[in-house]
Order: C-alpha cells, then sequence, then structure tokens
C-alpha cells in the first residue's frame, strides 16, 4: 500500500498580496510550512505539493470571501497535482458537468455577522465539478445509518449557510464511492476533514472504489480496514489550519494514534508529540511492508 500526504494551504497562504509581510510582521509562509512537514516525513510517503499550482491560479476564484474553506476549482487543482505524483492523466473542468450554487454565506459570515452585515451583501457561489466517470456513492452517517447521496448534491434550495454540503454528502464518518466504469479492483482511503470533501468527485475518477473517512467522526481501526478492503493506496488530506488545532489533535488523531499503536506501527513514545501527529501519521501508516 502506497501512503500519500496532501497538505492543503489555506487562502491566507495563498490569495493575500505578495508583499504581506511587509505589514503584517506575524505572517508565515505557507510554502514553507508544507515543506518544512514534507521533510519531516519517512522518504516511504509521496508528497503531494499543490502550493505552487495554487499559486499559479491565484486570480481565478479560489477560495470564498464569507467561508474559511477552498472552492471546487481550488480543489481541482490540488487533484492535478495528486495525478501528477500519481502518475493519472486528470480528467478537464470541461469534461465535467459543472454546478454553481449562489448566495452562499459561510463560517466566516456567520462568525461575524452581528458585526458586519454588510457581509451578506457580497454572498459567495459554490462552484462543484462532478465526475467524469459513473460513480455512485453512499455514507453511513454519525447514527450507523446508509444514506445514499449523488456526488454533487443539488443544494440550490438549501439554506445561504448549507451550500458547501453538496459535495460529497458533506461531513460524514465514512463515505463509499463506487465507479462503475471501472473493474480493476484498485481502491484508495482518503482520510480528510471538511476540505477533503470538495476532492472527492475527482480522485473517485480514478479509482473502482474510494473509501471516504473523516477522522473526526470515524473510529474503527484503519489498518484492519485497509487490508480488509484490499486498498492500494491511502491519501491523507487536511488543511493546515489543522495541523495547529489542539482540540481536534489531542481529541481525533490521538484516538488515530491508539489504533496505530495497536497494530504496533507506532513507538509509544511519539504520544508526546501529538501536535504534530497530522503530519507524522502518514509516515507511521508503514502498510507497504505488509
Amino acid at each position: 500500500i502506497q501512503v500519500y500526504d496532501l497538505l492543503i494551504p489555506t487562502a491566507i497562504g495563498i490569495v493575500l498580496p505578495d508583499d504581506i509581510v511587509s505589514f503584517y510582521k506575524g505572517y508565515v509562509d505557507q510554502g514553507e510550512s508544507i515543506q518544512k512537514m514534507f521533510d519531516m516525513m519517512s522518504d516511504k510517503v509521496v508528497k503531494v505539493n499543490c502550493y505552487e499550482n495554487l499559486r499559479l491560479h491565484r486570480n481565478e476564484y479560489l477560495y470564498f470571501r464569507t467561508d474559511y474553506h477552498w472552492n471546487g476549482p481550488a480543489a481541482y487543482y490540488a487533484y492535478e497535482s495528486f495525478c501528477k505524483v500519481k502518475g493519472f492523466t486528470p480528467y478537464t473542468m470541461e469534461e465535467r458537468p459543472k454546478y454553481e450554487f449562489s448566495n452562499f454565506l459561510g463560517g466566516l459570515y456567520y462568525l461575524n455577522a452581528d458585526k458586519d452585515p454588510e457581509l451578506s451583501k457580497t454572498p459567495d457561489t459554490v462552484i462543484a465539478y462532478d465526475t467524469k466517470c459513473d460513480v455512485s456513492m453512499y455514507c453511513i452517517n454519525r447514527a450507523g445509518e446508509t444514506v445514499h447521496y449523488p456526488v454533487i448534491q443539488d443544494v440550490s434550495g438549501w439554506a445561504a449557510a448549507a451550500k458547501y454540503n453538496c459535495f460529497a454528502g458533506s461531513d460524514q464518518p465514512l463515505a463509499v464511492f463506487t465507479n462503475h466504469d471501472l473493474n480493476d479492483g484498485s481502491a484508495c482511503i482518503v482520510i480528510k476533514e471538511s476540505f477533503g470533501n470538495a476532492l472527492m468527485s475527482y480522485i473517485a475518477d480514478h479509482y473502482q472504489t474510494v473509501y471516504e473517512i473523516d477522522y473526526r467522526y470515524w473510529d474503527g481501526n484503519l489498518v484492519e480496514f485497509a487490508k480488509e478492503n484490499g486498498v492500494t493506496d491511502v491519501l491523507f488530506a487536511n488543511n493546515l489550519s489543522m495541523t495547529g488545532n489542539n482540540n481536534l489533535l489531542s481529541v481525533s488523531l490521538l484516538s488515530l494514534y491508539s489504533l496505530f499503536a495497536q497494530a504496533e506501527i507506532i513507538s509509544s513514545s511519539l504520544a508526546s508529540h501529538y501536535q504534530a501527529l497530522i503530519t507524522v501519521i502518514p509516515c507511521l501508516i508503514l502498510l507497504s511492508e505488509n
């Protein structure tokens, strides 16, 4: 099994002006941060660096004004970077059905609406590209129920705050994508938080089966799950803000740590380094040795 790690820049690292350092002394270059984290990883992990590709397209509608997520085109350029290291030929955006969902007001708006109601006058538009192939999906939700969704949900009539939920059934513990155009037995696991949702319609075109796991809600044994399902690739796709979120790292990622420890893949001495687990875990799932 081959492990890939995709570290996703946030809007701050891509769209701010180049002279940001001159007036914001606390600014940290995300491209440098990504490279430093990659340098910490095992050579057995394939690093997927989408930073430069996103920077090349920085004048496009990559990130939202009223939300902290990325838009569908940004996820596409990260997918291009994954295809480059994986050896896939990416399907173009022009080959894919395109959907636009207007009047989106995201998390940044709702955090600041009472302070700056002017934000509601410039709502966002969510741009979503569907699969090129014939792909179906279902999710196991937090209640343990199986729910079928389209890969891209029509959210035109949904509340303004819910438009980002068009991607891949939103945040579910487990989602399973089946590509009916492939019969090669290929299988991939994508470990993600909400940024990963926008990637799934692209990744699902290249494997017969893709398992999307949201580590914040899923409590299975990842090692056993990968073995039982004949997984060939494991892709970690997480945005940079998660590498500094102590709450999520200490709760969600330490639960993953315990799973790997049970599988005797990680040394117990790493327990104290939980803040780095989001970048260290890919180094430690050395399933290729199994």
